[in-house]
Formats: structure tokens, C-alpha cells, sequence
């Protein structure tokens, strides 16, 4: 367990099944089990509607502001501009969990119309 790991709603899933269904495949959208090291730096983020956080700080999508220090999420309240990789995160990643709850949906009707 690591307090000051970064995550969100994402890997609450991750974590349990490797918990209890550690056999088991299901579709991940860059949730990780929180519990276990850190294999992929890129996968390691929190989102949410409104904002995005990464180990280096929290992104609204148009700013981005540093952590205070490496052991807190406080900000520093100083905002910078955002690279292209943080400035698109948050686009794209809207993009690829609808693209994905549509297919789970047109596969749900699919198999429920058979």
C-alpha cells in the first residue's frame, strides 16, 4: 500500500478482482491493482470529470498545477500550460470510455435479442 499513490474510480475494480477473482479476464480502461507495484508509469493517473492527476500534478485541461511536495495532492496554486500529452489526455480519454460503454451496450442488446 502506497498512501501517495495516484487513482480513481478506474482500479477500484483491478484491485478487488485480483483480490478475489485473481483468474478472471475483464476489460480494463487503464485501471491497475492499486496493491500491486507499478508495471506501466503511463497507467498510473486518476480521472474524473473535471479533472485528471498524474504523479506529477492535477490537470483541469487547459492548466496544469504541481503538487506541493511528493508526499501530498495539495497544489501549489501556481497553474502552467500544459504539453500536448496533458492537453489531449482528458479528450481522449472521454472518447475511449464511450467508445467502450457503446460497445458493451451494443454487445448486451446483441446477446440478449438471441
Amino acid at each position: 500500500y502506497d498512501k501517495n499513490r495516484v487513482g480513481s474510480h478506474k482500479d477500484i475494480f483491478p484491485t478487488l478482482y485480483n483480490l478475489t477473482l485473481n483468474n478472471t479476464k475483464y476489460l480494463s480502461l487503464g485501471g491497475r491493482n492499486m496493491l500491486a507495484p507499478i508495471k506501466n508509469q503511463k497507467l498510473e493517473f486518476g480521472f474524473n470529470e473535471v479533472v485528471w492527476i498524474d504523479q506529477d500534478g492535477v490537470y483541469d485541461g487547459n492548466k496544469g498545477y504541481y503538487f506541493e511536495n511528493n508526499a501530498s495532492i495539495k497544489d501549489t496554486n501556481k497553474a502552467f500550460e500544459l504539453d500536448l500529452y496533458h492537453k489531449n489526455f482528458s479528450k481522449i480519454y472521454k472518447e475511449l470510455f464511450q467508445k467502450q460503454l457503446s460497445y458493451r451496450l451494443v454487445n448486451l442488446k446483441t446477446k440478449n435479442n438471441e
